[in-house]
């Protein structure tokens, strides 16, 4: 059986950040070590993220079963959270028609014991399709995401023919 892995997409912060720091253009005197201008930039995308492009966010998931089917369990790595967010929605895709259900495992300090959120509410799921989406996280026992917590899945049920899903939980 081939080995599952999670992989993340850079978040908006780095992409952002990233673009600021290769445009020299946007600096006089371009950037510098310990230049401040371009400090007091990072300072502020920092200090903004709550606002900053907050409909664009999303933690996504991909587990690859490497063309078998995947199995049912907890997948690691555990994604750290890079910056305080509430979940507003889901969309979870997979190969083939298959049905199963994600849960959504949470702890905010990137250490211990890791709890479900989607408790008292509709989990992530998916039943004989290949894509399932909810704007609705009414009943999950937390939504707001702490800067520096951890987070990763669970696949509940025996996917049969599934080998690859991505779930992607839409935050802000």
């Amino acid at each position: 059986m081939g080995t599952q892995k999670i992989v993340t997409l850079e978040s908006i912060e780095d992409i952002y950040a990233s673009n600021i720091l290769t445009n020299t253009n946007l600096f006089n005197g371009g950037l510098t070590a310990g230049n401040s201008t371009v400090q007091k930039a990072l300072d502020a995308i920092d200090d903004n993220l709550g606002t900053l492009n907050n409909k664009n966010n999303v933690i996504q998931f991909e587990v690859d079963g490497s063309g078998f089917p995947l199995t049912s369990g907890t997948k690691t790595p555990y994604i750290y959270v890079p910056f305080n967010c509430t979940i507003t929605g889901w969309d979870l895709l997979c190969s083939g028609s298959d049905s199963f259900s994600v849960d959504i495992l949470y702890n905010s300090t990137f250490s211990g014991v890791l709890s479900s959120i989607t408790t008292g509410g509709t989990s992530p799921n998916i039943s004989a399709t290949s894509f399932n989406s909810s704007s609705s996280v009414v009943g999950w026992s937390n939504i707001s995401l702490v800067k520096g917590g951890m987070i990763t899945l669970s696949i509940i049920g025996t996917p049969t023919t599934a080998t690859w899903l991505s779930l992607k939980l839409r935050v802000q």
